[in-house]
């Protein structure tokens, strides 16, 4: 479903969570991590323990360089715009909710961010880490250097998957 129902759901669910418990960690990769954050935009009143962020997509109007320059990633740039183009369903790309790198950070839990070093949304992440730190957030960035988008959902990289559980 086009945006905002992913976003409904999920912020549904973490308002729930959130009046069962205090110690609430949310996560998401890739388009789970748009999801995450703008569900934290929705309810950052009440605290959340952390966030974790593994190549979250956060901006979708993808205008990153990184974007069209990724020849290592298995993600296009044709892909991401295609994808971008559907889940809004003509709603504005740059609403914070839909792209959390337009959203106003502070406030925002202590956040760790994995990404590959060679993903198309190095260059977006890269802003994101460093708003959020201006913001004064305490953020961590895991860059692993020669892997693309979402590398811990790839079979093939299983041991630098477990280092980033072992981490979490």
């Amino acid at each position: 479903d086009p945006f905002p129902a992913g976003l409904d759901d999920v912020s549904n669910v973490l308002s729930s969570v959130l009046t069962e418990s205090d110690d609430v960690l949310l996560a998401g990769d890739s388009a789970g991590g748009t999801l995450a954050l703008g569900a934290w935009q929705r309810v950052k009143e009440k605290r959340l323990t952390g966030l974790v962020l593994v190549s979250p997509w956060l901006d979708l109007t993808a205008s990153s360089p990184t974007v069209d320059d990724a020849p290592h990633d298995y993600l296009e740039a044709d892909v991401i715009r295609r994808l971008a183009e559907a889940y809004l369903g003509g709603a504005d790309a740059r609403s914070p909710l839909a792209s959390p790198a337009f959203a106003e950070l502070s406030g925002l839990p202590p956040t760790l961010v994995a990404s590959g070093g060679q993903e198309a949304f190095r260059g977006e992440i890269a802003a994101f880490v460093e708003k959020a730190r201006a913001a004064g957030v305490e953020v961590e960035h895991d860059i692993a250097t020669d892997l693309p988008h979402a590398y811990p959902l790839v079979p093939i990289f299983a041991l630098e998957r477990r280092r980033l559980i072992d981490r979490v």
